[in-house]
């Protein structure tokens, strides 16, 4: 998976969802478990990067954006995919991240 800018963590959270799917039609709650766990921890080095000073603001708020999608996707899943929908059609997030 990579979250280096948006697009990319587009690209992966993509996969990452077609695995949850994936998973759970196998019933295979340790394989859940083991993707929400590299969910979480993926979220808090995203979190770690957003507050760094020596990186630049830009790549900052897009590690936040990032983050925020990896929040909503371990606070609902099922919901996770139509609610990024609607995140990057936002005005916001247009104006924020249009050149990505």
């Amino acid at each position: 998976l990579d979250f280096s800018n948006t697009s990319e963590a587009f690209a992966s959270v993509v996969k990452l969802e077609a695995r949850r799917l994936q998973l759970q039609i196998d019933n295979d709650a340790t394989g859940l478990k083991e993707l929400r766990e590299a969910v979480v921890a993926g979220r808090k080095d995203l979190l770690l990067r957003a507050r760094s000073k020596i990186m630049d603001g830009g790549v900052r708020e897009q590690m936040k954006e990032i983050s925020q999608w990896l929040t909503v996707w371990l606070q609902s899943p099922e919901l996770f995919s139509d609610w990024l929908d609607l995140r990057r059609r936002s005005p916001e997030f247009r104006k924020k991240f249009s050149a990505d």
